[in-house]
């Protein structure tokens, strides 16, 4: 019989300061797509004590702190949520709708206005949780100062497509940014 060929040409593009030493492996996800796992030797804090939050959507944050060492916080618990209301959202109709064709400018229905404070009572609290488990990492090792990247600007302009453009434009970036700096 025929044999596959089982190699496939691909471009890695490493973080700066990682150099090809350093990776460990890649892997093809078939997609066309690559996880490329790579090694980083950390260098010894100089006593700074400080931590960096990246916010995003997947992993709703990642905490790396100045000896290293990084935790990542999963957001398919905040996603689930907002997908989950904005369905049950959007089966509801406004009020005093008529039908098919009426196009009025129309208030929310009270179910509807009973969803959106669920949602929000929802996402409040995995955002409390998240926000005090990360000071609460940060208080164990000593962090005195927090960095988290500045995200403004990053909804402006920008088409993903219509899944996509709704996770981005509902995410609460700036409540969990508040938060953050509140417990702190």
């Amino acid at each position: 019989g025929a044999t596959e060929n089982r190699f496939t040409a691909c471009k890695v593009y490493l973080p700066p300061l990682t150099n090809h030493d350093r990776v460990e492996s890649i892997k093809y996800l078939g997609d066309g797509r690559c996880a490329v796992s790579y090694k980083l030797t950390p260098k010894k804090s100089d006593g700074i004590n400080a931590a960096a939050i990246d916010l995003g959507i997947r992993r709703i944050a990642t905490v790396a702190f100045d000896s290293g060492e990084s935790i990542l916080y999963d957001g398919s618990a905040l996603l689930s949520s907002q997908r989950y209301w904005q369905k049950k959202i959007a089966k509801c109709m406004p009020s005093g709708w008529r039908g098919k064709g009426d196009s009025r400018k129309l208030p929310l229905s009270e179910r509807t206005k009973s969803y959106y404070q669920k949602w929000n009572r929802q996402k409040s609290l995995i955002l409390h949780n998240l926000s005090t488990s990360i000071i609460n990492e940060c208080r164990q090792r000593g962090i005195k100062t927090i960095a988290i990247g500045d995200l403004k600007g990053i909804r402006e302009g920008k088409d993903f497509g219509k899944q996509t453009n709704q996770q981005l434009y509902t995410w609460p970036f700036r409540k969990l940014t508040e938060m953050i700096a509140y417990k702190a």
